[in-house]
């Protein structure tokens, strides 16, 4: 009897998504992979040591259903906030005129656009809004951002920070538990996952990411209250999306 329920205890143990690892200054918790989903998430709940590890996530987008394997399009986040710049633009994003500001915005505007679906006029209105307001918030700073980047001889322009603010992830998909619940957009910001939803009216999919405890938000695709999407600190040096990635020959 003994040993049928230390095998029932192991089964399910084994079939559970989550597992607890003690380590001295850490309670780690490893999402594993499962068959249904074909995805793996790693999360550390970490005490503030030097060098302990962070959570580690996978956020689909562009999609309106799930894949066998979300992974197939996704972004992995951290600790980081997910910036424009955090990864580089596809080769058929980038304009012609590739240092030309202007241009670049209109390219990224256009590349984003592309993952809002094919009807989705909100989605589309969201993201010109959300460059009209990081325009104008760069504008806002430009004597100071103007000032920290006087030693570089015009090398940078303010308006590069631009590229420094959070990246929207049309149709994106937020980690919750073992599965993933749809929004318009989805932003990480290095700790958590923010959801826009967009419209006036109330629906079923923001009232389950509130009640799964996401950070969620409905708004109207127009306006963007300065206080829900704050700019991330701007780094050190603007760097831009729009650059070559270096073929590998080794």
């Amino acid at each position: 009897m003994g040993d049928e329920r230390e095998q029932l205890r192991a089964k399910r143990h084994s079939s559970s998504p989550w597992r607890s690892v003690a380590l001295p200054v850490l309670r780690v918790q490893i999402l594993r992979p499962r068959r249904r989903h074909g995805w793996c998430r790693v999360r550390f709940n970490a005490l503030p040591v030097a060098g302990a590890m962070t959570m580690l996530a996978f956020i689909p987008f562009g999609i309106d259903r799930l894949p066998r394997d979300p992974r197939l399009r996704c972004v992995e986040v951290g600790a980081a906030p997910l910036r424009l710049n955090s990864e580089s633009v596809p080769a058929d994003a980038m304009p012609l005129a590739t240092g030309d500001h202007a241009a670049r915005v209109a390219a990224a505007v256009g590349w984003l656009e592309a993952q809002c679906g094919d009807y989705a006029p909100l989605r589309r209105q969201f993201i010109t809004t959300y460059f009209r307001v990081l325009a104008a918030r760069v504008e806002a700073r430009r004597e100071e951002l103007a000032a920290r980047l006087k030693p570089y001889d015009g090398l940078y322009a303010p308006e590069d920070y631009l590229w420094s603010a959070l990246r929207p992830l049309p149709r994106g998909w937020v980690p919750v538990g073992d599965g993933y619940l749809p929004a318009d957009v989805v932003f990480w910001d290095g700790e958590r996952a923010t959801a826009i939803e967009l419209g006036a009216r109330d629906t079923e999919r923001h009232r389950a990411l509130l009640a799964a405890g996401v950070a969620a938000h409905r708004i109207e695709p127009t306006t963007l209250p300065d206080e829900l999407l704050p700019m991330p600190p701007f780094e050190t040096l603007p760097s831009s999306p729009f650059r070559r990635r270096v073929p590998d020959f080794g």
